[in-house]
């Protein structure tokens, strides 16, 4: 097992990560927490799947826990579904010093984490994220939301969990698309720490596309340690912070146009295509690190599948993307290897460039 500890100026929690380590989740527990009720937001979906592995979540040795299966989508991250849990906890009877757990993928755990940081101004909250997309992204960092008119994760809160186990377990039953939407925000990763990490992934990403996680737990290590150290110096995202949103100006208006078909971690490929496209006509990047960085992704591109969307519906998607200013779009963009450029500005003809350049390149 594999242990980072997230240091921020109010708290410290720690990440544990390695295979089957949810059947310590009594220890766990028991080491940080003695009297609180404890409610777990589950997934159907990994319910069905792990019945057996999530029994420790239910039946602790020295309290028992209620379950709340949420029926985890993008139609069902809302206000709506927040209110269910709500409702849930009320009627049961739960006070300030509950737990919630979660346990389910991305939108499992921004709706609970953000139940559990509005439910009676707070109340505690543990993350286990159980799909590599989740493990590497959202289970890190604090963010909790709901979407709300159609923006995804517009209504929403800074909330850090007491801590976060990922179980790579859980991993075995990912269908191949919900693996390629982890690697998605594995690539913007290495795109952004350079180095080591880059290489790590270059030479494993095949492998782990096609199901295989050996060495999984060293990868998540790295991309979890690189997060959390940008996490730590940035908390609320005013500034360094903002280098982890890569490609998402474009991919969140993707996800949204799409009706969410497109799930986030492959749109987020398609986004740092146009982000590294837009990148090199702003002469941000080389064409030699432009070349490198998709023949990077070109590893798994016969994997992403975006449906054509109108250029000028993207764009007008972007225009209500929740880190514009002033009405202007605001781009984080590859610059130079292991850096990125933030609050970047481009014009309207450079913008619908980019996003032809990248449907060109996953046809």
């Amino acid at each position: 097992m594999k242990k980072i500890e997230i240091e921020l100026r109010e708290k410290t929690y720690p990440i544990f990560i390695g295979a089957g380590i949810l059947r310590n989740f009594d220890k766990i527990i028991d080491a940080s927490f003695k009297n609180e009720r404890i409610a777990v937001a589950a997934d159907k979906r990994v319910v069905k799947l792990h019945r057996q592995k999530l029994l420790p979540l239910i039946n602790m040795k020295k309290r028992k826990a209620e379950v709340f299966l949420f029926d985890a989508s993008e139609k069902n991250k809302n206000l709506a579904g927040i209110s269910k849990i709500y409702s849930f906890l009320q009627e049961r009877n739960y006070g300030r010093d509950s737990l919630i757990v979660s346990a389910g993928g991305g939108i499992t755990g921004d709706t609970a984490a953000f139940a559990a940081s509005t439910y009676m101004r707070g109340i505690k909250y543990v993350n286990i994220p159980t799909t590599l997309l989740s493990a590497v992204d959202s289970s890190i960092g604090g963010k909790t939301g709901v979407n709300f008119n159609g923006i995804k994760n517009f209504i929403g809160t800074f909330y850090h969990p007491e801590f976060v186990i990922i179980d790579t377990e859980f991993f075995a039953t990912l269908p191949a698309d919900e693996i390629i939407c982890g690697l998605g925000e594995l690539v913007k990763t290495a795109f952004l720490a350079g180095g080591k990490f880059y290489n790590s992934l270059y030479n494993s990403i095949e492998e782990i596309a096609g199901g295989n996680f050996k060495g999984i737990e060293n990868i998540i290590y790295d991309a979890v340690s690189f997060k959390a150290g940008v996490v730590a110096s940035d908390e609320k995202e005013k500034g360094l912070r903002k280098i982890l949103n890569l490609g998402h100006t474009f991919s969140h208006a993707v996800e949204k146009e799409s009706g969410f078909a497109v799930k986030h971690g492959q749109a987020v490929i398609f986004g740092i295509v146009a982000a590294l496209s837009l990148s090199k006509n702003m002469a941000l990047v080389t064409a030699r690190d432009y070349a490198s960085k998709l023949e990077f992704i070109g590893k798994i591109k016969k994997k992403i599948k975006v449906p054509l969307i109108s250029p000028e519906i993207l764009y007008d998607a972007m225009l209500s993307d929740k880190k514009n200013r002033s009405g202007r779009i605001k781009f984080v963009l590859p610059g130079m290897p292991g850096n990125a450029v933030i609050d970047a500005e481009a014009d309207k003809k450079q913008v619908l460039k980019a996003i032809v350049t990248a449907y060109n390149y996953f046809k």
